[in-house]
């Protein structure tokens, strides 16, 4: 997934294609958070010569976990833009499988 910004480039980069796609929408950035599973090589020269910056890391959830949870709670932060299909708790286990293929992005678990 690809959104052009003003000079920088927003996607997840969970494989190759995805993290090289945007090479030729022009200069500015790519961040990138999470395991880019199916990443093998990263051909940095190519970034070099596209004027990109990549920024990339795992996702520091702990150091967000509670402050976004109070946002939520309270309100102020609507979750559901991220949330791809909603489950029962019997049906964890499929949402998990589902979200492994890249069939689904996050779950969202009703009990």
């Amino acid at each position: 997934m690809i959104v052009e910004g003003h000079d920088h480039l927003l996607g997840r980069a969970r494989c190759q294609g995805e993290l090289e796609g945007p090479l030729g929408l022009g200069e500015g950035t790519i961040g990138s958070v999470g395991v880019p599973n199916g990443v093998h090589t990263v051909d940095l020269y190519r970034f070099f010569r596209s004027n990109i910056a990549l920024r990339a890391g795992v996702a520091p959830v702990r150091r967000y976990l509670e402050p976004l949870v109070a946002d939520v709670l309270s309100g102020a932060l609507d979750p559901s833009p991220v949330f791809t299909t909603e489950v029962s708790l019997e049906d964890v286990a499929t949402a998990y499988r589902r979200m492994n293929r890249r069939e689904d992005i996050k779950a969202l678990v009703r009990t």
